[in-house]
């Protein structure tokens, strides 16, 4: 039984090559390849940068719009390590996107903050900034990667050195 896609809607540090590969290749090894993806609009929400971090977050705002882009997420294995690496701090929801090219809308999920507001701060998180100025130091953070690289091959994670299922 072939898997369809799980189309996810990037608007962060996920739609950087370097940070989605950091993220994935250690588990996929030989199999990892980056995945098809086109720029799209997510209406109704608005993106803010996360307090003392390189990373965005996206709360739901009726008349803003996030800039971003929908991923083609191959297998259910990424879409797993994806959930783990984004955390306690967000949730996965279903939405509806505006694909750029073919001006249509699609479903997608996407992971949007469910902390306390009072980590985000009041200005837009951009990408061109943080590819220039942040990406290649932020993927060789250990800690901000620390949950994604503890997890075993049985999709099971270290948290604090205490196995988890």
């Amino acid at each position: 039984m072939v898997q369809r896609p799980t189309p996810l809607f990037f608007y962060g540090t996920l739609q950087s090559p370097i940070v989605y590969a950091r993220v994935i290749s250690r588990h996929l090894g030989s199999h990892f390849k980056q995945p098809k993806n086109e720029p799209a609009i997510l209406k109704g929400y608005k993106r803010s940068r996360v307090r003392n971090a390189v990373y965005p977050a996206i709360t739901a705002s009726p008349f803003d719009q996030v800039e971003g882009m929908i991923a083609y997420i191959e297998t259910q294995k990424e879409v797993d390590i994806l959930d783990v690496f984004e955390g306690d701090d967000y949730k996965r929801v279903p939405v509806k996107v505006l694909v750029k090219s073919s001006s249509t809308e699609a479903d997608a999920e996407v992971y949007i903050w469910v902390a306390e507001d009072d980590y985000l701060e009041d200005c837009e998180w951009r990408l061109e900034q943080f590819e220039k100025g942040q990406s290649q130091q932020w993927v060789q953070d250990i800690d901000e990667f620390g949950n994604v690289d503890n997890m075993t091959a049985s999709g099971t994670e270290s948290v604090g050195g205490v196995l988890e299922g």
